[in-house]
């Protein structure tokens, strides 16, 4: 098995068009592709959009202005435009224990894929249409963006997201067949509040003393919040396609004025993987209920 490359450069005074290349391969056949040739005209005029917001909640709604104008300033008026929601799991990466909290939101060495395009899964379409100043305003709530029953949708070591980032993609056909698009992205959360848990490390022996911390944070203001925590840990042993819980602990927790709290578990099984933990602010209706996963923050 082998591969080769070659380039070759197009005709100024060739047509539009499709094109047929052929490489012949030895006496083992001919390979050939259809390949496009197109003239590029740079668009006649520019989509721009933003939201009133960065982050939404449940029940919201989200407002999106759209501008379209010709690049020389003057507006669109009464252009059709189409657009489509995507929407994907928010996922935020971090380094084991690491006291400055700098973790990174998809981590280039850490690529999520969830099976859908780059933008995530389409879960809106529709259609717009500017005003005389070639103005229009999408609206969307966000119980139609976010999943009817999160727990039911894929998962990360077994824990719902809470947490989506969603993009948001006007396009409109400029003179001919000519296109033009715009983006712009948002989040949305089924909770105000942001726990994120770092385990000390993830492999130990019996008896070994394992360490949880959680940072606990506003997600509007991103700042650290003080409340009261109950979490659990449960350990799980697996036997081909069965699994049974060999032991489970569970207490209480009071972030800091830094959003920070600390727990440690000892567990007397033998096991080679130190068990998952979760932590929860208790439930007083001043607590706004969340959850968390190992992986990512909700």
């Amino acid at each position: 098995m082998g591969a080769f490359h070659a380039s070759f450069p197009t005709s100024p005074e060739a047509e539009t068009g499709y094109y047929t290349i052929r490489a012949a391969v030895g006496n083992y056949g001919i390979i050939e592709e259809f390949v496009p040739l197109s003239a590029y005209r740079k668009p006649t005029y520019r989509i721009t959009l933003k939201p009133d917001r960065d982050l939404y909640m449940p029940g919201e709604t989200v407002r999106i202005p759209i501008q379209t104008e010709y690049y020389f300033g003057m507006p669109v008026p009464n252009t059709q435009l189409t657009y489509t929601v995507y929407r994907r799991e928010n996922w935020r990466w971090y380094d084991y224990w690491e006291e400055e909290y700098d973790w990174l939101r998809d981590a280039e060495d850490e690529e999520y894929y969830d099976g859908y395009d780059a933008y995530g899964q389409v879960v809106q379409t529709g259609e717009l249409k500017t005003d005389s100043a070639g103005r229009a305003t999408l609206v969307l709530r966000t119980n139609d963006l976010l999943p009817p029953d999160d727990a039911a949708h894929a998962s990360y070591w077994g824990s719902s997201a809470l947490s989506y980032e969603y993009t948001v993609e006007v396009y409109a056909l400029s003179e001919g067949w000519e296109g033009t698009t715009g983006r712009a992205s948002f989040e949305a959360a089924t909770a105000l509040w942001e726990a994120i848990l770092v385990p000390e490390t993830e492999f130990g022996e019996t008896g070994t003393v394992y360490r949880y911390r959680v940072r606990l944070t506003d997600r509007r203001t991103g700042e650290p919040v003080q409340a009261a925590l109950q979490w659990q840990a449960v350990l799980k042993l697996q036997a081909g396609s069965r699994t049974r819980v060999a032991e489970q602990h569970q207490g209480t927790l009071q972030t800091n004025a830094q959003g920070v709290a600390e727990t440690r578990t000892r567990w007397r099984c033998a096991c080679k993987n130190a068990p998952t933990k979760s932590a929860n602010p208790s439930r007083s209706p001043s607590a706004p209920r969340t959850a968390t996963r190992r992986s990512t923050s909700l």
